[in-house]
């Protein structure tokens, strides 16, 4: 699933450290929920997303240091893709009914 929104976040990292780490939480972020959102979108890059950490990070310093939650960062890259908020229920075999409305 994601398999072209994989490779495009992938290959837009390139060997950029930080920029992989970012495509690789935004793929757990897609396959958690379900949503690739509008990683696929023109304009729509690693690098800018970037941008909007760096500018949290400077934003939020507590002397020298800067540090981003890991659900802060999962909140700036949710809002960023537009990646659904809905998580996708794991399956437990039953049907619930609120499924269905």
């Amino acid at each position: 699933m994601f398999e072209i929104e994989k490779r495009k976040l992938q290959e837009e990292a390139g060997e950029d450290r930080f920029l992989r780490m970012m495509a690789a939480q935004t793929i757990e972020l897609m396959e958690e929920r379900g949503s690739a959102g509008l990683v696929m979108e023109a304009g729509k890059t690693l690098a800018d997303l970037k941008k909007i950490f760096d500018k949290f990070a400077g934003e939020h310093k507590n002397g020298r240091q800067a540090v981003i939650m890991p659900d802060e960062a999962a909140e700036m890259i949710c809002d960023y893709y537009e990646i659904s908020e809905t998580s996708r229920k794991k399956s437990s075999g039953h049907l619930d009914i609120m499924d269905l409305l």
